[in-house]
């Protein structure tokens, strides 16, 4: 593809993803992404057929970016596993506290369509193996079912108060977008999780 398709493509689905991250899922619209991309809407029509393709591609990025995210941190060998499993817990609350619209476009079609059959669901589970089986070179094997499910456990327990701080306010008052705070959450949840393992 000649370089100015390559922009102008580009310059489409990271528009699509302000305006997911600005404006949310529901909200999106040919006509707001065009705007936001200076672009008219034949090029988004051109370029991607259908408003849910170019979707498709937008979220995908941004899931390539938390992967690669992930692959960076849990990959650090030289660094004890505690240690690489709070930097990445930590990246992933940033990610969701600075980006909730994006976030909450992921979990649209699973958490309001009931439709667990997208992208995001098995590049979820994909990651997911990929935390497991970095855990799992410093770990016993022979705990691989409790290590899923003490997975499960820590990224369940980030992403619902990153994504809806305002549901524990009244019982826990806890500010994610202050880094000690989200580092002392985090320590937390891995002093239990490294006491029990």
């Amino acid at each position: 593809m000649p370089s100015n398709k390559l922009q102008t493509r580009e310059k489409i689905i990271l528009a699509t993803i302000d305006c997911v991250g600005r404006d949310g899922i529901q909200s999106l619209t040919i006509r707001s992404i065009s705007k936001e991309a200076g672009v008219n809407s034949a090029a988004i029509n051109y370029y991607f057929g259908t408003k849910e393709k170019l979707v498709d591609e937008a979220m995908n990025q941004t899931l390539d970016e938390m992967s690669g995210l992930t692959e960076e941190i849990l990959s650090l060998e030289n660094i004890e596993l505690r240690v690489r499993l709070q930097k990445f817990l930590e990246a992933i609350i940033e990610g969701i506290v600075n980006y909730p619209g994006i976030t909450v476009a992921h979990l649209y079609n699973p958490l309001i369509k009931n439709n667990y059959k997208g992208i995001f669901v098995r590049r979820f589970n994909a990651f997911l193996q990929d935390i497991l089986s970095k855990i799992e070179k410093e770990e016993a094997k022979d705990k691989e079912k409790e290590l899923k499910i003490t997975i499960v456990q820590l990224i369940s327990s980030i992403v619902l108060p990153a994504l809806m701080p305002r549901i524990f306010r009244s019982f826990v008052n806890i500010n994610f977008k202050d880094p000690k705070t989200r580092r002392a959450y985090v320590a937390h949840l891995l002093d239990h999780f490294f006491n029990t393992s």
